[in-house]
């Protein structure tokens, strides 16, 4: 068997370096690691006045960043797991019921059938945007702008995420995690984020979903706050083949919480889909997997920087 493409989509509003270093050394065990974007989202072009993130969208985007990181050979013959957090999750698992002759598996963390938002703070943003016209859009930008003014305003947002915040951002790999990725974030252009948050609430794809005919590993935290269980169980009768695994003692990001428990639970479900082991002379990939922070690269520079593989890997 071929060493599996591991495609990993984040949460909604995070840069394409946001994954941690202690997350990505976990991923390699299972394959190579391949870094994309939510549309709209840095690197990615900003949300262009008139478009929407909606379905077409998301198609259009993921299809063009697996052209330009991958020759359509490693896709044709390398098994493809989309690893999605959040809307991440929603997105991936849009894009592989559309694209069932490409992708073997999904792993869907904190994911939901739709982009609409509960019990959180995107919750009230998204309110606004419905009903409170362009006052609702602007404030949700402010809000998402006072989330990526610095450091300290993100730890706050970041608590939130967590069931255990003070253990994790006391954690020396979570401080060595924020100079990877915070220049990014401050990327993102935040004027875009009501607009973002307000199409997401029509990103129903629960109807695709009940036709995903691929195996999916749905992982929840217990305590996540963000999604309440209802909708990961939704989620889970929605997928005709989906395992469920809730983590005890994690809340939104239980990849981060309990590290070793659930990297765990991901080789057992990559086991019984046959993706746990692979050729051991098969060649690693050297597309730019994080190596180091994206940070002060804008995406030309990325792209100039980061060149296809043949075939053979070299």
């Amino acid at each position: 068997m071929q060493k599996p493409l591991i495609v990993l989509l984040p949460g909604l509003f995070m840069p394409i370096s946001s994954w941690s270093r202690e997350t990505l050394r976990h991923l390699r065990q299972f394959g190579d690691c391949v870094p994309l974007s939510l549309p709209g989202h840095y690197p990615e072009p900003a949300l262009q006045e008139g478009q929407h993130y909606d379905k077409a969208l998301v198609l259009e985007s993921i299809d063009r960043q697996l052209a330009e990181q991958l020759e359509p050979e490693q896709l044709a013959s390398r098994p493809v797991v989309l690893f999605g957090h959040s809307t991440g999750a929603l997105t991936a698992l849009y894009y592989a019921s559309q694209r069932q002759d490409l992708v073997s598996a999904v792993i869907s963390i904190g994911g939901t059938v739709d982009g609409r938002e509960e019990e959180n703070v995107y919750y009230w943003n998204q309110l606004g945007t419905r009903y409170l016209g362009t006052l609702g859009l602007k404030l949700t930008n402010f809000s998402t702008w006072l989330g990526t003014m610095n450091a300290a305003t993100h730890r706050l947002v970041m608590k939130a995420a967590f069931h255990n915040p003070h253990k994790v951002l006391a954690d020396g790999d979570f401080e060595a995690a924020m100079p990877d990725y915070f220049p990014d974030l401050r990327k993102f252009d935040t004027s875009t984020a009501g607009r973002i948050l307000r199409d997401l609430y029509q990103f129903d794809a629960k109807p695709e979903l009940t036709r995903l005919h691929l195996p999916v590993w749905v992982c929840a935290g217990e305590e996540d706050d963000f999604v309440p269980e209802r909708r990961t169980r939704e989620l889970t009768d929605t997928l005709p083949e989906a395992t469920l695994d809730v983590i005890p003692d994690t809340g939104h990001l239980p990849f981060v919480e309990e590290t070793e428990r659930f990297f765990r639970s991901m080789r057992v479900f990559m086991q019984q889909v046959g993706l746990g082991v692979w050729a051991e002379n098969q060649p690693a990939l050297s597309v730019r997997e994080a190596i180091g922070p994206v940070s002060s690269r804008d995406k030309a520079a990325l792209r100039s920087a980061t060149r296809k593989l043949s075939a053979s890997g070299s």
